[in-house]
This record gives C-alpha cells, structure tokens and sequence, in this order.
C-alpha cells in the first residue's frame, strides 16, 4: 500500500511539473513526451464530433473532441483561436493525420 501512494504522489508530481515548451515545426520529435507547443493558429475546422486547431504550414493539430466543447470555453471560444499566437499543452500523440495533442481543458490553450 506504502509503495501505491509513493508512486501516485510521483505521478501527480510529474504531471504539474511546467511542460517544456517547443514549437509547433518540433511537435513531430515529441510523441509520447509532455509538452506545450506554441505558435499561430493558421485554422480552426469544426466537424460534427470534433475541432481541430491548425497551425500554418504544419501537420500538428490541437483536437478537440465535441463532449469537451464546454470544459475548452465553448465553439466560440475555439473559433475566436484562428490567427492568434497560442500555446497548447499536453501530451503528443500520433494521430491519424500527424502529431495532435487532445485538448480537454480550457486551461491547456494559453494565448501568446
């Protein structure tokens, strides 16, 4: 039980250290790290079940899944990103189109 607690406190403890932070053009050599990616939002393309935030002349994405849509602030909120310097925090996952970080809270897009 000793042994479950230690590693939960270091897991919560990695998980609110500062993400370091790295382009968008660098976004490809960071999967599976934590980090935030910063840049100019080229973009912002709504769908039935998801908006994604584009960054000019890369393949990362900011996606946002639709049952986020209110923790994030709302479509509103997320259109109002396109040709605003922002930067967005989380993990780099490999999606389908290329390197994407899920965004679930409004608190992982931060303007620049």
């Amino acid at each position: 039980m000793r042994y479950l607690l230690v590693f939960l406190l270091v897991l919560a403890s990695a998980s609110l250290a500062p993400a370091q932070e790295v382009p968008v053009a660098e976004a490809s050599s960071r999967i599976g790290q934590r980090v935030t990616i910063y840049g100019e939002v080229a973009a912002v393309v709504a769908s039935a079940d998801s908006t994604t935030i584009q960054f000019d002349g890369q393949s990362f994405v900011g996606f946002v899944p639709r049952r986020s849509y209110d923790r994030v602030g709302g479509s509103r909120y997320l259109a109002s990103l396109q040709g605003k310097r922002i930067a967005i925090t989380g993990y780099v996952v490999n999606g389908g189109s290329g390197p994407q970080i899920i965004i679930h809270l409004e608190r992982q897009i931060a303007w620049r």
